[in-house]
């Protein structure tokens, strides 16, 4: 298996660190099969599809999220991925919200749920 992510340019850490993330944060008010659908699409797109069979057994450690996020940049981009996990069953709950709160403030991004969404619905494609 390669290391760069496949087409992402991700390591096989940075993968595992999105992968447990994004589990995390799809799990804290009940997992919903169109939330893993989305992660496992997200896994098989960076080459490694294999970790949709551990998804249950990854934790999730911000400090060590950080680190292997290495950029400011990449630490956004999981949150929006994030974001885009939690929209996927048309309900954003509340414990979503906070969890991506705790992850931003742990990632030294600040703005949290709200900024994220006036971030994305404020650009144009």
């Amino acid at each position: 298996m390669s290391d760069n992510g496949g087409g992402l340019g991700l390591s096989r850490k940075q993968i595992r660190v999105f992968a447990a993330g994004l589990y995390h944060i799809a799990a804290c008010d009940g997992l919903d099969d169109r939330e893993l659908q989305i992660i496992r699409e997200f896994l098989s797109d960076a080459g490694a599809p294999d970790l949709g069979d551990e998804l249950e057994g990854l934790s999730f450690d911000p400090v060590q999220a950080y680190q292997a996020l290495e950029s400011t940049w990449l630490r956004s981009l999981f949150l929006r991925a994030a974001l885009l996990v939690i929209r996927q069953d048309g309900e954003v709950s509340d414990a979503e919200v906070e969890t991506i709160d705790w992850m931003a403030e742990a990632f030294g991004i600040t703005g949290g749920y709200k900024e994220l969404i006036g971030q994305i619905e404020g650009e144009s494609l």
